[in-house]
């Protein structure tokens, strides 16, 4: 019986193998994306807890605040004033990572999908390039569905997928390292 671990390990190796040159160079670019997203993502958490705090009552004044600045160039010295400026700014950076993430997505597609029509072409070519003997054994339409089913399997069901478990393990990277930042104690203590 294999391991997942090693199911994994074997996967991603076979997926390494079958991503061309650009693809494999894009990469490291995609990856830094990937941070700036979860950076973003755990930013859009942080802003909260100085609202939370100003909600309960924590902190009141501007200069008390995170948002300190923004409070004061915005002239915001109520409590109503201060929350409205506050989420507001929250709103700007929650539509901004949206917009961020959206034009990452984007790119990630792109890039999957530029590695699945040299995936095809490689296959294509190994058909065309078999014996006579093969093609007269072989019905064509397991050729087809081949090239085209099977394709789209390891682009749907590998691909794809690894690209978002990456997105998603640097966000929860991202955030956990936040809550540890603020909040290192009780953090631990429910990780652990």
């Amino acid at each position: 019986m294999i391991s997942i671990k090693d199911f994994a390990s074997t996967t991603l190796q076979q997926l390494w193998r079958l991503t061309p040159g650009p693809q494999r160079r894009a990469l490291p670019f995609l990856g830094v994306l990937c941070l700036f997203g979860a950076f973003l993502e755990a930013l859009g958490i942080g802003l909260l807890i100085p609202l939370l705090n100003l909600m309960t009552g924590e902190s009141y004044s501007p200069q008390d605040s995170v948002f300190g600045l923004v409070f004061e160039y915005f002239g915001a010295e109520s409590r109503v004033q201060m929350l409205t400026v506050g989420f507001l700014l929250i709103g700007v950076v929650v539509l901004l990572k949206s917009i961020f993430l959206a034009l990452v997505f984007m790119f990630q597609s792109s890039q999957a999908a530029s590695v699945r029509s040299p995936i095809e072409t490689q296959l294509f070519e190994r058909y065309l390039y078999r014996d006579y003997v093969f093609h007269l054994n072989t019905n064509s339409a397991v050729l087809m569905k081949n090239l085209i089913t099977e394709v789209e399997v390891v682009f749907a069901r590998a691909l794809l997928p690894a690209f978002v478990l990456v997105v998603e393990s640097l966000t929860i990277v991202g955030v956990l390292a936040l809550l540890v930042s603020v909040e290192p104690i009780p953090t631990l203590a429910r990780v652990s």
